[in-house]
């Protein structure tokens, strides 16, 4: 079995992208929790495995996550009760609620020449 060893960042058809990720319509000063997580993917003789990442927004709501390209990724926003991820991992072994219900959710695949995703947080 062949690796191709892509690199962040490059624009290639199985490579990677840094996507900036923007809520709007959110509450003004809130920071939200987003969990960014994939089943994966097979094609010819290589693979993306399965993940699950956490990102928190900064205070212009918004977060950077790399991403597999033409894959499928499912995209869950809830508000964030804390300011960033350090505070999230020291107060997440004490039992603490930090984060609020779901408030949006959206499936993304990212292509080739996507750098952003807006998340609209306006009800329907």
């Amino acid at each position: 079995m062949r690796y191709r060893n892509n690199r962040a960042g490059e624009n290639k058809e199985s490579g990677t992208n840094e996507i900036t990720i923007k809520i709007v319509n959110g509450e003004k000063g809130k920071r939200y929790f987003i969990e960014v997580s994939t089943n994966g993917k097979q094609k010819g003789d290589s693979a993306g495995f399965p993940k699950v990442k956490y990102v928190i927004t900064n205070e212009e709501q918004e977060a950077k996550a790399k991403m597999n390209l033409n894959m499928t990724y499912n995209i869950s926003v809830s508000e964030s009760k804390v300011k960033n991820m350090e505070e999230f991992m020291a107060k997440k072994g004490k039992g603490a609620e930090l984060t609020g219900p779901v408030l949006k959710k959206v499936e993304f695949i990212p292509k080739k020449k996507t750098n952003a995703l807006i998340i609209n947080l306006e009800k329907e």
